[in-house]
């Protein structure tokens, strides 16, 4: 299954392919998200409240969200367990 997040905004419009993405990446990512708010992204998504946060905020945490499904499909993947 294809993971793609699609964002229109004034920076323009973007398109996100989660499984192109390599490993290395998506690690990237994910510790930029990390470093970028100060906390592993259960403990953020656990803080974050969609009524106070900015679109931006929204984009982040919606983006950060699929790379942290992303990642955890993978691990599944290579140890043989069923993704779906």
């Amino acid at each position: 299954m294809s993971r793609k997040l699609v964002i229109d905004d004034e920076h323009g419009h973007r398109e996100i392919e989660y499984s192109s993405l390599s490993l290395r990446e998506i690690n990237q990512r994910i510790r930029a998200y990390e470093a970028k708010y100060g906390l592993p992204f259960s403990r953020y998504y656990k803080s974050v409240s969609c009524s106070d946060a900015t679109p931006d905020e929204m984009t982040d945490v919606m983006d950060w969200e699929l790379l942290v499904d992303e990642k955890a499909l993978r691990m599944k993947a290579s140890k043989g367990q069923k993704v779906y």
